[in-house]
């Protein structure tokens, strides 16, 4: 799945049900996964989240948008993320 996103975008705190596979082809993107420190993804990087681990991706810049690549394993047919209980 291909998501081209805006300048001053940002998820809502969410999971995913399955292992994902992320890689950046243009601007930047801070994934911030509770627990672990914020990771700053520019084009040309890759990263891996675990299943079921409470997350917050946004653009790293609020002048630049970015594109990422995302693949996913796990369960046939479930949603690629799901929001996170508060």
């Amino acid at each position: 799945m291909v998501f081209d996103v805006g300048p001053g975008w940002e998820t809502q705190r969410h999971i995913h049900p399955g292992h994902v596979f992320v890689y950046v082809t243009e601007g930047t993107i801070d994934v911030d996964v509770e627990g672990e420190d914020l990771r700053t993804v520019s084009a040309g990087e890759a990263f891996y989240e675990l299943p079921d681990k409470p997350m917050v991706a946004r653009t790293a810049s609020a002048d630049e948008g970015a594109r990422f690549i995302v693949f996913q394993v796990g369960p046939t047919g479930q949603p690629i993320m799901l929001p996170h209980p508060d």
